[in-house]
């Protein structure tokens, strides 16, 4: 492939024979982007069985779901609490947010079934 470079202010042309820059995110730029509204997010835990459905109802409500107790449990008590005061709050939830972490590590999720909670994967 042949790449043309105008300069617009002395009018040179240049010409390269050489690869087009890729502009496709990596995956890790992806999943630094990514998040979903808390609801929706609720929804994607609730439907791969993580979440039962009266806690994703709660969860996506802002209270505090009793599944997460676990996931917080050997967490010192200001750190526990600083993870329910941010879930009360939040409207999105980002896949790089601690809290996904724990919660993968806790369920046994992989990066990849992280993914496709989030719909990274299923939009190509």
């Amino acid at each position: 492939m042949t790449i043309t470079a105008i300069n617009v202010i002395t009018g040179e042309v240049t010409a390269t024979d050489a690869d087009a820059p890729s502009f496709e995110p990596t995956l890790a730029e992806q999943r630094a982007a990514t998040s979903l509204p808390k609801d929706d997010f609720c929804l994607a835990l609730m439907g791969a069985s993580i979440l039962p459905p009266a806690d994703a109802i709660e969860a996506s409500r802002g209270k505090w779901p009793v599944t997460f107790d676990a996931v917080i449990a050997s967490l010192p008590e200001a750190e526990a609490a600083a993870y329910q005061i941010t879930w009360a709050g939040a409207t999105t939830i980002s896949w790089t947010h601690p809290l996904i972490t724990l919660l993968a590590a806790h369920a046994g999720l992989t990066d990849a079934q992280v993914d496709a909670l989030f719909g990274i994967g299923s939009l190509s």
